[in-house]
């Protein structure tokens, strides 16, 4: 009898493993319908999903829709720093690539968004590898928010590695919650210069309405030394080369090599196929058109 009860427990294993994951399938089916994809590239999307609100407060509606400009939007998503439990090095949350291609995704999805109604995305950047050696896809995920004066911005995975051949009904891309914190040891890092920046957790910021662009200030060219008049030689005068003549070809040979950084980048997201051959020409087309 001891051994029959074994046998069908034995049995009874892989029925309840198929119902476990027929639940999560099913539950993440029912998250998914609820959600309104707006854009969408293999797994990485910006959409439209209902509020996440914790069940003890009184839900408060956003202020959607919400009209941010671009260039905001994108220097406040540069602006962010995360620091990490195995490097403890402060690093960019999102790379210039991965601003460049969601920014504008964010901005119309803000535009759309009703007072119920949050935005979330995933979207993946080439990041450095633990060693340096490399640099690999990695995922990003939020959930992005108008509230109170303020725009909310809460990360749920922070960079962590895609394993493309993921069924993502198993194994979903989740953003930011307003119920918990993360888990995961790493922080987003404050910006003592900007008043109105908040860190409410540390997976949860807010831009205030007065937060600035961060000017960047170019480094000081230390000038040459002038040679004192009485030392120097009793030759044929030089020619000085004007102003314009030697800086000019200089701005102009930086303006290039920003150009062809940013082509070299989507070529490289296309060939690892984290954006479509479409988005890389439609990208390619609006770098070159702006020379």
């Amino acid at each position: 009898m001891k051994k029959w009860c074994e046998i069908k427990s034995w049995l009874h294993q892989p029925v309840i493993i198929l119902m476990a994951a027929f639940i999560l399938i099913s539950n993440s089916s029912n998250a998914l319908a609820a959600r309104q994809i707006l854009w969408e590239s293999r797994d990485q999307f910006v959409a439209l999903e209902p509020q996440d609100r914790i069940p003890s407060e009184q839900k408060l509606p956003n202020a959607h829709p919400a009209e941010i400009p671009v260039e905001t939007l994108s220097a406040q998503l540069a602006s962010l720093t995360v620091r990490t439990a195995e490097t403890r090095k402060i690093t960019p949350l999102f790379t210039a690539a991965a601003i460049e291609l969601i920014a504008d995704k964010l901005q119309l999805a803000l535009s759309k968004a009703t007072p119920e109604q949050d935005v979330t995305f995933a979207v993946i950047g080439l990041h450095t590898a633990l060693y340096g050696f490399a640099k690999s896809p990695k995922v990003t995920t939020g959930r992005i928010f108008s509230q109170g004066g303020k725009l909310n911005l809460i990360i749920g995975q922070m960079q962590q590695d895609v394993n493309e051949r993921a069924d993502r009904r198993l194994e979903p891309f989740v953003p930011g919650s307003r119920l918990q914190s993360v888990s995961d040891e790493w922080a987003l890092q404050p910006q003592p210069e900007q008043d109105s920046f908040k860190l409410l957790r540390k997976d949860w910021v807010a831009f205030g309405e007065t937060w600035k662009v961060p000017v960047i200030i170019p480094p000081v060219v230390a000038q040459p030394t002038a040679v004192p008049a009485a030392v120097q030689p009793v030759t044929e005068k030089q020619p000085v080369p004007a102003t314009s003549s030697t800086t000019a070809p200089v701005t102009k040979s930086s303006e290039a090599q920003r150009v062809s950084d940013r082509l070299t980048t989507i070529k490289e997201l296309q060939e690892k196929g984290l954006i479509t051959i479409e988005e890389y020409r439609d990208k390619r087309r609006e770098i070159l058109n702006g020379l």
